[in-house]
């Protein structure tokens, strides 16, 4: 039986501003786990939100600072702040995140990507400034220093990156839509954490998020580009050079914005899922294996949706995805059916028009949680994965799983 992921949660009585941490086993966490003893019901928590000074907008999840317990599995979060030209890091403990610090970037920063293009076991971080036509790239010492270390020009309105290596030299690479110029950067990494700006792909109008992937499964990356004004896709081949041609268009429903991929089948092809802001679904998109893609399912989801993430919410080896939805202000979490179809099964509230969301183990329990970049909310949410698997639903001695609710930091 293939359980899907259920949620519970309301974020309230929260404490205020620097009131303190929450850690493994406290009084409230032992009182939900109490409550929940009755019965097995699969569920998401809630955290508490970390306040938030700015309006977040972009997120990602990478290994930003060396840990010195748990430093293989533990990851950190940091997320671009629109309106305050700025980027801010939280590092992640067990059961908590700790914001470090905030870093200048450039005008009105959007995407937000980490890689560790430098070889130095932490990850940096690349960001894309929309009103100044650039990318800033921040690097950190791993004990929590970051500071931005140089800055490329790129086309206009850059939106969203993704980070690969897409000329197979061991070094990775940067691809980055401009919006208002209706075409993708492919900045190519140096080895010693620079990039140099090596070629511009004309795309389709507008373009808002990208994604790499292999759609011809030749075993070289090519790129896949949303085309918010053309309610299409496009797709570049891409030689193995780092250079890329674009080879089709796939149409898709109205004004789609983010766009990420996953075998949505089991059939060992790299498919894709896009979010449609004003047809308010996803319009998922099997590969056939040349470049083309098939329409199975538009899956209904929240209003505008925003941002996906891909993850095994029930660890039932079946993909799943979730949704920031801004006009709804709430996360929808699909249920994957192996057959490339999707459900929504639950529907998260949360703050003030989310954009951004990852994925990260936040308690190392090996189940994957999402946090979420609150845009207008002002705020990062936490939504912990309490769902149970097959051998817990059927073993009644297993202890139900305590956890520690996240901080809330105050300001960052």
């Amino acid at each position: 039986m293939n359980k899907r992921p259920a949620w519970r949660g309301a974020e309230n009585n929260l404490p205020g501003p620097g009131q303190g941490l929450w850690q493994l086993g406290s009084p409230r966490r032992a009182a939900i786990r109490a409550r929940r003893t009755a019965g097995p019901a699969p569920e998401f928590l809630h955290g508490p939100l970390m306040r938030h000074s700015a309006a977040p907008w972009g997120l990602t999840v990478g290994r930003l600072v060396r840990h010195a317990r748990f430093g293989a599995v533990m990851r950190d979060v940091a997320v671009s702040n629109f309106f305050d030209n700025s980027i801010s890091v939280a590092v992640g403990g067990l059961g908590a995140l700790f914001e470090i610090t905030k870093v200048g970037v450039g005008a009105s920063p959007t995407g937000i990507v980490a890689g560790d293009w430098s070889n130095t076991g932490c990850d940096g971080l690349a960001v894309a400034n929309f009103a100044a036509d650039s990318v800033s790239i921040v690097d950190g010492d791993g004990r929590g220093r970051f500071e931005q270390v140089d800055v490329i020009k790129v086309g206009a309105g850059p939106t969203a990156l993704v980070v690969d290596d897409f000329d197979g030299d061991g070094v990775l690479d940067l691809a980055v839509s401009n919006r208002n110029g209706n075409s993708v950067s492919i900045l190519r990494g140096t080895g010693d954490g620079s990039f140099e700006c090596t070629s511009t792909v004309s795309v389709g109008s507008f373009p808002a998020h990208i994604v790499a992937g292999d759609w011809n499964d030749d075993g070289i990356l090519d790129l896949a580009v949303v085309n918010h004004f053309d309610h299409n896709v496009s797709i570049l081949r891409g030689s193995g050079d780092g250079s890329f041609t674009k080879v089709n268009d796939i149409q898709v429903s109205r004004y789609p914005g983010d766009i990420v991929s996953g075998d949505w089948n089991g059939n060992g092809l790299a498919d894709l899922a896009v979010a449609n802001g004003r047809s308010h679904d996803l319009s998922i998109l099997l590969s056939n294996g040349d470049f083309t893609f098939r329409w199975t399912c538009s899956a209904p989801v929240g209003r505008a949706p925003a941002n996906i993430a891909v993850g095994d919410w029930n660890l039932d080896g079946i993909l799943d995805l979730a949704v920031t939805n801004r006009d709804t202000s709430d996360v929808s979490v699909l249920a994957g059916s192996g057959n490339g179809r999707f459900e929504e099964v639950a529907r998260v509230p949360v703050l003030g028009a989310p954009r951004g969301i990852g994925v990260i183990d936040f308690d190392l329990d090996g189940r994957p949680d999402l946090v979420v970049a609150n845009h207008l909310g002002k705020s990062v949410s936490i939504l912990l994965n309490d769902t149970w698997t097959e051998e817990e639903l059927e073993t009644p001695e297993i202890t139900p799983r305590g956890r520690g609710l996240v901080a809330n930091v105050g300001s960052w």
